[in-house]
């Protein structure tokens, strides 16, 4: 149920120059945690005026602005390293909203501005803002530990095409601060390993994409249980790629991460498969700037 508020103008003479200098704010509060609410009110000149709501991590949350000002906008801060998630000057004219997997525990901001004549003019713009938190399941396991580091996951539906997944670690020396990736298509599943056997394990998310079913992997390496670091799985290429038309899937076996496909006939124009599959393993390696999953064995049965 939609539930509406009304936020006072601010308008007044005697206010402008604290609110020009500092943001004003409003706390929004949505009942139950999960639903939506309309914020009505209006902004004049270089005001600026910070919505804050709590929020957790996982929920999903639409922010959507109806303003009789086209040059009126919103931002949307996280309260993790007061990050932006989203800058509205810097999409579409037409498309003042913006739906998010909320990647931490929080205050959220919902900044509205105005830019151009309407802010040097010292203009009014009149909103209505919509504000949605969503309760959004996930596909994952909530937890999965090894060798004293746990991996609290999450992957959620952002629209049709894409899955935003979330990583928070725990037992990190250094840095638990949780990682967020979108990426397209769904979330099929997790693994942890220790392919490098350094005594610090790997997070190994995979999904897949379109009508073949292409398979992705999302992955991150315990650095000396110290910080996370993405893993990164270069594109197939030359004779590994040959034949190549998705329907693969990762697993983890023993300390290589495996890839197996079918293998299709170079003709495109051939539906069927050879009836042969195809298996890479993979090695992780240090590079020069983090983790490289590098080709080690290809074959064919």
């Amino acid at each position: 149920m939609k539930k509406i508020l009304s936020v006072l103008s601010l308008c007044s003479l005697s206010l402008q120059a604290v609110y020009a200098d500092k943001p004003h704010e409003e706390v929004l509060s949505i009942p139950g945690g999960s639903g939506e609410i309309v914020v009505e009110g209006s902004l004049t000149g270089n005001h600026i005026l910070d919505y804050k709501l709590d929020a957790s991590a996982g929920q999903q949350l639409t922010v959507t602005l109806n303003s009789d000002r086209m040059t009126q906008y919103f931002n949307l801060i996280s309260p993790m390293n007061k990050e932006t998630l989203f800058v509205g000057s810097q999409s579409a004219e037409d498309e003042k909203t913006t739906t998010q997997i909320l990647p931490t525990d929080g205050r959220y901001t919902i900044r509205l501005y105005l830019m151009g004549n309407a802010k040097d003019s010292d203009l009014t713009a009149n909103h209505k803002l919509s504000v949605a938190l969503k309760d959004v399941e996930s596909s994952l396991p909530k937890k999965l530990s090894l060798q004293g580091i746990t991996f609290n996951l999450s992957a959620k539906p952002m629209d049709n095409d894409h899955t935003v997944i979330l990583v928070t670690p725990e037992g990190l020396e250094k840095d638990n601060t949780p990682v967020m990736n979108k990426v397209k298509g769904k979330v099929t599943g997790a693994e942890l390993a220790d392919l490098n056997a350094d005594g610090s394990p790997e997070i190994y998310i995979f999904s897949v994409s379109g009508e073949n079913k292409e398979a992705q992997l999302t992955a991150y390496s315990a650095n000396n249980k110290k910080s996370l670091s993405q893993i990164y799985l270069p594109p197939l290429e030359k004779e590994a790629a040959t034949g190549y038309r998705g329907q693969d899937a990762f697993a983890v076996v023993e300390n290589v991460l495996a890839r197996r496909f079918p293998i299709y006939p170079e003709d495109e124009t051939a539906k069927a498969p050879t009836g042969k599959t195809r298996q890479l393993q993979y090695k992780l390696h240090a590079g020069e700037a983090g983790w490289v999953l590098k080709l080690d064995k290809t074959t064919e049965y």
